[in-house]
């Protein structure tokens, strides 16, 4: 929507409305501000854009390192043993009722 100090341009090729002769300073010093402020944002996104990439450069050097590191991890057997002293005689019971024996 056009400001009424605004108007479109002449050749209708920019799209953008071209301000008139008698814009006011209070306009353009907006402007200015407003243009100040998404520069800001514009530099505040690429630094954190920088970030993003070196951190994104760091995990897949630490992807790549492990990839290939494939080492087999040892395997270790316990045997079990039971301690059928402790056992109470009804549980010893109660597990031969299931043997059938």
């Amino acid at each position: 929507k056009l400001k009424p100090d605004e108007t479109m341009a002449d050749d209708r090729s920019s799209k953008r409305p071209r301000t008139t002769s008698g814009a006011s300073e209070e306009s353009a010093c907006g402007d200015e501000s407003e243009t100040h402020a998404l520069r800001s944002e514009n530099a505040r996104l690429r630094e954190q854009l920088l970030r993003s990439d070196a951190e994104n450069e760091r995990l897949r050097g630490q992807l790549q390192y492990f990839e290939g590191r494939h080492e087999a991890l040892p395997v270790v057997t316990i045997k079990p043993t039971v301690d059928i002293s402790r056992l109470d005689t009804g549980l010893v019971t109660h597990i031969v009722s299931f043997l059938g024996t």
